[in-house]
Formats: structure tokens, sequence, C-alpha cells
């Protein structure tokens, strides 16, 4: 059974990275993907939301992350990526949202803002989660909602950028055990909340400790009287902390222009209305060149440090006191999220470029930077340690496949790459493009040989197992021989037709040169004989491309998927049609998804995708399987030049928007394909399919990533349906006979009856679908009638046996009589229908009699590939 692993090539897609521990989440459409800035792994969380993924916050434990989607609808996860289920968490139109530091989370909604209570600090994998609401009120529509440390304050920024306190502490306090000190703590604190007026528009604002606040204090001016020793809740404070200073907290404001406003708490009149008042002012410290809006902010009360970032990628630090500390330039693009992760890190993204960076100050050096890219080819290392991945910008990017995480980054091209193939050492690689076939050496990170033609123009290369000479395709048809030691020019040949859809040499060293085209053929060119004999391939379509393992495997554009043997004569061998089991999806994918457009083979396990967000998988030419690479709605039914307009509101927005256009046309070789991507939607569509040697995984390149599948199993070849009793069911209605078969893998007798009630008699399985679960169902399904269609089955299927010429399946038919003639004891009938099958197949062998043998495998095979057609 396969299960999901990783995504490579997609880094930050949308909403505010957060971190915990040396831990940085970051949204990829929708998935979550967690960095290990220590040990610098990544993973994804196994979890997969419907939609694209807005934003997401952790929980102060770090245990628990809650998302919202572009549909504005909010799950709560772990971090592991369980669901956790509960009713009231089924809320819409969630605008949005913050945990408190205890049990305590905030949701806003366009009118309301929601806060409950939970159990997720104490909650263990045994308990059951307690949600339940505790507060509502109405407000406008709320951006942003804070908690302080203590949870005494439940702070709001609405959409027209005001700040809006509200005393909770009735709620939260953890002295406030029953409901009657509630109501008692709801008649001494003020009810109504209180605004704090700054001279802009807010976009942030954090707390940070006040130690010197006395308790009392602090309580008299939130109750706005004066409290009775006798009084139960101040006894309770008494007993708790006798002697002892609390801590409140001041809240801090800062606006778009970097003016951070400090408002602090217990330092006003007791006939003051508010219990803040402003204390401090400072800006921040913003150079000439980086005279701009600010986008982020962020700050940590810990390491008292506050940090701002701008429109022009840089970004400044600062104490608390308003000390300037330092200056970095990140990025070209307007960084768009930041998180301090310790007093020397600090871990920045940016929604523009699609990029994460954590940058030590220190050091002053990265220890990390990923970038989302487009894609358009990768090639997986011979030991499976690496993934190279071209990019539309000129760019290959090598991928560690352990960690996920990028190793290598080099610019070998200035247009698109087009091909990239790993030398057999899984040291080098080669990639090519409209300029160049480049080829480089990862221990050494230099690029030691550019090889070029008059024309260049590459669109494939292929490297043979010895190292030693090079292929390329070109637009013009053409094939060159390069020889890597040299970097000389072999041979140029024009032996094709049609532009070259695939180039590979055979992996058994022979140096053989198979390519396939447009013209409909797949040639081998004979590279190392002398006169470089040529032989042709001749298919009725398109060819689409190739797969080189025990057989070669060739897929046309009609969806006609033909076995050759891999030999001298190259023998069609098999045949099978994917478009069944490639139509999927709304109806303009299952008029494009009917055919491969990339597929790999190890061991008789065929995997093959196209258009659409499923792959599908074939066990010796047998049909297995279908894989959902995502669920995300957003990928459906989308044309490949279909644009939306941005819906952003925000006049600063607009303005990074047009910077970042302007940033394109200085810094970028190419039409910017992240702004691309900005403009319009990604449509779900396989470009590469890889199997790793060892079979235990296997990479799929999309549109929106590199996948990475592994098997549960350790044996690779293996392989168990991935089917449950809502697959089946949903498949009875259109292929009974294979619902039938999968209900007896699930041991489901239930669902055996449901698809057997749909047999009308003409029924024929293939023999080795007949397993002793599916005769055992048959037999408890049909009960007294279960003779006479058990009869049926054989008789139709010997026929066909019979007419096809199919010797080596008669002793798995004699087999199945054999086993259901022990389930249901019934000798005559059973013996009868055996002696009948026996002497069919000897009829069909004294048919055969005075033929060649050669003569009758020939027509078996012609007969077997007809029979897979209709």
């Amino acid at each position: 059974m396969f299960q999901f692993d990783s995504v490579l090539c997609q880094t930050h897609s949308s909403g505010q990275i957060q971190s915990h521990s040396q831990l940085v989440y970051s949204v990829i459409g929708n998935r979550i993907k967690c960095y290990d800035t220590t040990l610098k792994i990544a993973s994804v969380l196994d979890f997969e939301c419907a939609n694209d993924i807005r934003s997401i916050h952790i929980s102060p434990c770090g245990r628990f992350i809650f998302a919202v989607d572009t549909q504005s609808i909010g799950v709560l996860i772990t971090v592991f990526g369980q669901v956790i289920q509960h009713a009231a968490l089924n809320l819409k139109q969630i605008v949005s949202f913050c945990f408190g530091s205890t049990d305590f989370l905030a949701i806003g909604l366009p009118d309301q803002i929601l806060m409950y209570k939970t159990n997720l600090s104490q909650i263990s994998s045994q308990d059951a989660f307690v949600f339940h609401q505790v507060f509502q009120i109405q407000t406008q529509r709320p951006v942003a909602l804070y908690f302080s440390p203590d949870d005494s304050l439940l702070c709001v920024q609405q959409e027209n950028s005001s700040f809006r306190v509200f005393p909770v502490s009735h709620l939260t306090s953890p002295h406030v055990t029953k409901y009657k000190q509630m109501q008692l703590m709801k008649q001494m604190f003020k009810p109504d909340s209180f605004d704090l007026i700054v001279p802009d528009k807010i976009i942030k604002a954090f707390f940070l400790q006040n130690t010197g606040i006395n308790p009392y204090t602090y309580t008299q001016q939130l109750c706005n009287h004066e409290l009775e020793e006798s009084d139960p809740i101040i006894q309770k404070i008494n007993e708790q902390f006798e002697n002892k200073q609390m801590s409140t907290y001041d809240i801090l404001l800062v606006n778009c222009k970097g003016q951070v406003t400090q408002f602090s708490a217990g330092s006003l009149e007791s006939s003051s209305c508010y219990s803040f008042m402003k204390t401090n002012e400072f800006s921040a410290s913003i150079s000439a060149e980086q005279q701009s809006d600010i986008t982020v902010i962020n700050a940590d009360q810990k390491y008292n440090q506050i940090v701002f970032t701008t429109q022009c990628g840089h970004y400044i630090m600062h104490d608390v006191n308003g000390e300037f500390i330092h200056s970095v330039s990140v990025s070209a693009y307007p960084l768009t999220s930041i998180r301090i992760l310790s007093p020397i890190q600090v871990a920045c993204a940016s929604t523009f470029e699609k990029s994460l960076a954590v940058f030590n100050h220190q050091s002053e050096s990265f220890e990390l930077q990923e970038q989302s890219f487009v894609s358009t080819c990768f090639s997986l290392s011979h030991d499976g340690l690496y993934a190279a991945v071209g990019s539309v910008q000129g760019t290959v990017f090598v991928f560690n496949t352990i960690t996920n995480m990028l190793t290598h980054t080099y610019i070998p091209h200035t247009s698109q790459v087009k091909s990239v193939q790993f030398f057999t050492s899984s040291k080098a690689i080669a990639s090519c493009a409209a300029d160049s076939v480049v080829c480089y050496d990862m221990n050494k990170q230099l690029m030691f040989r550019h090889l070029t033609t008059e024309r260049n123009l590459f669109v494939h290369v292929a490297v043979e197992q010895s190292g030693e000479i090079l292929a390329a395709a070109d637009a013009d048809f053409q094939v060159h021989l390069f020889d890597i030691q040299s970097g000389k020019l072999i041979d140029s040949l024009r032996y094709h037709e049609g532009p070259v859809t695939q180039l590979q040499f055979n992996p058994d060293g022979s140096g053989q040169l198979f390519s396939s085209s447009w013209d409909q053929t797949v040639r081998v060119l004979e590279a190392f004989k002398p006169g470089k004999e040529i032989h042709v391939i001749q298919e009725e379509s398109v060819v689409l491309g190739f797969v080189l393992s025990k057989q070669l495997i060739v897929y046309l554009n009609d969806g006609s998927v033909n076995f050759y043997e891999n030999g001298a004569d190259e023998k069609l061998v098999d045949y099978i049609n994917v478009k069944r089991h490639m139509q999927s999806g709304r109806l303009k994918q299952v008029m494009d998804s009917d055919k491969f457009e990339a597929a790999d083979s190890q061991n008789g396990l065929l995997i093959g995708g196209g258009k659409g967000r499923y792959v599908v998988v074939y066990n010796q030419n047998e049909f297995k399987l279908k894989i959902q690479l995502s669920i995300n709605y957003d990928l459906d039914g989308i044309d490949t030049d279909q644009f939306n307009q941005r819906t952003s509101k925000k006049e600063f927005m607009k303005d990074l928007e047009q910077q970042t256009k302007n940033i394109d046309l200085k810094t970028r070789k190419v039409l910017d394909p992240i702004l691309a991507l900005e403009n319009k939607k990604t449509e779900a569509r396989t470009l590469q399919i890889n199997i790793a040697k060892d079979g235990t995984k296997f990479f799929v390149l999309t549109t929106f990533g590199l996948l990475t599948f592994k098997l549960k199993s350790s044996s690779g070849m293996n392989i168990n349906l991935l089917v449950t009793h809502a697959t089946v069911n949903k498949l009875i209605k259109t292929d009974y006979q294979t619902a039938m078969l999968q209900a007896c893998q699930l041991q489901s007798l239930d669902l055996f009856k449901i698809a057997a009630q749909r047999l009308t008699g003409n029924e024929i399985f293939e023999c080795g679908s007949l397993l002793p679960t599916f005769i055992q169902y048959l037999s408890e399904s049909f009960s007294n009638n279960a003779v006479t269609v058990f009869k049926s089955l054989m008789k139709k299927s010997a026929k066909e046996l019979f007419t096809k010429h199919r010797t080596w399946e008669q002793e798995k038919l004699l087999t199945a009589v054999k086993q259901f003639q022990k389930i249901l004891r019934n000798q005559s009938e059973i013996v009868e229908l055996g002696t009948e099958i026996e002497k069919l197949f000897a009829g069909m062998e004294l048919e055969a009699i005075g033929r060649t043998t050669e003569a009758v495998e020939d027509e078996i095979i012609e007969e077997k590939i007809a029979m897979r057609r209709r």
C-alpha cells in the first residue's frame, strides 16, 4: 500500500510562517511543511486540506495547529497531522484566530468573536477532546486577535485598524473553577471594552512583560472600584501570591510606518476611564534605501527583541526600548512573514518569491534557504539519495531525498531547463536547455562541460552508462553525440521526422540509444557499432514516451501502452489501454485525461499519469489501483491559461504587488513564473514519474510540486490494493466484476453479495482472479444456485481460453474447480464440469498439432493483444 511522504520544490505559498522550539511551519498549497532548523530536516504533516490553506496558527504548547483555508473553513489538527473532530469546530467564514497561553482559543467571524475553553494542554491520545463556548461578543470584522500571555485580555484589531481591548480574566483565570465565581468576576470587572488610539493604521500588536506592577492596583483599575479584603477572589489571590509580584503586560502597537507605541497598565489614576495609557514611542531605523512601508513585524518578549520587514526585502531589528541592533537584506522581494527563533536566529519568508530563510545574525550567514519554483523536469540519482529538478528560470535544484532539504543550487542556463539526467555515479548531473548542454560536478560544485552545436535548442539529454558519451536531441529533430571527456561533438544524426519526445540509453550498457517522436516511431540507434544501425518500431499514434526496464514499454497519444521484448527483435508481447482508468474528475478532465503523459516501471510495477490528480498503478500489466495525488479542489477543472483577479483590498498590498512586478522586470532572466502563478490558478498535471531502484519509493513531478510516496511494506513489488468499503461500494455501479474481487480482499461478504447480484451469466473472469475467497463468497452468495452460477462462469472462461489458445491457464481453471468442489461437496456436477474443461483443452491441443511451436506462440500473443484491445 502506498503512503504519501513529502513534497519537494514547494516551500511557502501563503499566510504567516509559525515557529516553536526551532521548528518552523509554513503553508504549501493545501499542506503544511515543517522545517527542523537544528537537524536540517524537512517533513510534511500527514494532513491535507480540501482547499488551499490561507493561514495557520500554532498553540503555545506547540502540539496543535489551527488551519484556515481559502473558503474560510477552519480545522484543528495535531503537529503530527491528526485531525481533531468536534461538532463545534465546524465553523465557516473564519476571519481570524488565536490561541491563549493555556487552554483558551478565540475565533473571529465576520461580525462576532467566539471564545472557547478546551483541554488542549492536558489532552493525550486516549482523552476525549473538550471544547465548549464561554464567551461571545458582537464586533466589527476582526482581522486579528491577540491574547495577553496571562489570558487576562483579548485584544481585537478591527478592519478599520482600530484596536479594542476586552478584559476576559473573569473567564480565563485558573482560580475561577465554578460558575458562581465566574458570575462574581463578571460583576467585579468592568464589562465594557476600551480602545487604544494610534495615529496611523495598525499592522501588528504585541505584549511585553512588565514586572513592576502591583497585582492589587492592577486589579482595582480593571474593576474600576476598591476591592474588600473579604472578597473571595482576593482571598484566593492572597493564598497563591502572598508577598509576591504578579506579572502583567504592556501592549505594543506598530503601524505601517514602523512607529511603535507602548501602552502600560496599572499606571493610571483611579479616576481614569481606561486601564492603559501611552508610556513610550519610537520608530524603526529605516535607511534611505529602505524607505518604504513596513510589511510585517514580529516581537519576542522572551528575548526582548522586535523586528520589522520592509517592501524592499530588508529586516530591521531593535530591542523593545527602541535601540537599533542590526539590519539585513534577505530578498529582492517584500518579506511577508518573520519569526524570532532565538537571540541570534531569525526566520523570514516571502509569499511573492515563495521562499523561506533562516538567518544567523551572529555568524552573518544563512542556516537555511529554501525556495518554491516552477519545475519542468527532474531526475533521480541511481543510489536514490538525490533528486535534481530543473526550473523555468534556468536553475537546477538538487534535493536530498532523505532529509527533503535543498543541498545544491546552480544556474547553468539562461532559459527554461528542458531535461536533466544523473550520471551513473550519482555525483554528476547533465542538463540541457535552448542555449547549451551543461555537466555539473556535485562534489566540486562546478560546471565542468558546456556543450553546444550550431543552433543548440536542446530538448532532451541522455548519458551513457559508462559516463563517457552524452546524447542530446534538439528542436530540429536531430540527435547529437558528445564525448564528455574532450567536450567534442562526435556525430549529429537526423533520423526522426517530428519532435523527439524522449531520449535514453539502454541501461544494460550495450550503447543502444532509444528515442521516441511525434512521427509515430520509436527508434533504436546502435551508437557504438560501425555504421550506427537504426531499428524502427512503428506505432499507430504519436509516441509520448517510453520506459526501459525488463521490457520496452511505449505509451501513445491514443491511450495505448505497448509492451515489447527488450531485445534485438523488439517483439510486441502485450498491450493495455489506460483510457478507462485514467479518466476522472470534472467533465473537462474526463475529456483530456485519457492517456499517459509520463510513466515509469520497475520489476513489473508500472505507474503512469497525465492530466488530473491521479496516477494509475499496474502490476504485471494488470490494473491494481489509482492513487490520488491531491484532494485539493482548487486544482479541479482549471484551464492552463485561466486567469483570476487579485482580491486584496489593502492599498499597501497593491503597492507591494506593483513593486514586485518592477523587481521582476529588473532581476529575472525570463518572465517570472512566480508572478505568473500569483495571477492564475494551477492545473493538476503529472509531468514526470520515477520509481526508486529498490522499489520502496516513487516520485511524481506535478505542476504543484515534486511528490514522494513510499510503500508501507518493505517489499516493493508485493502491492496490496488501496481499497476501502466506500470505494468498493462506489465501484459496484461501474465495474461490478472488479468490485467483487476487491470485496474479497476486504473480506466483506455483504459487498460481494451486492456486486454479485449484477451478474448476467456472460461474465469471463481471469483465472488468476479466482482465489479461494472468491469461490467461497460465491457459494455463500447464491446458496442453492451456486453450482449453476459457478458452472456458467467456468464454461464461459474455458471457452474463451479454448478460442484464444491460452493453454497455460488450464491448471489455474482446474484448481478453481477443485476448490469449489471442496466447498460444496457436490461431487457429481463438479466432476462433470472438470471433465468438460479437460476435454475442451484436449481439443485445443489436438488443433495445435501440425503447427510449429513458434507459430502457435505467435498466434497466442496476437489473440491476447487483440482481446485486450476489445
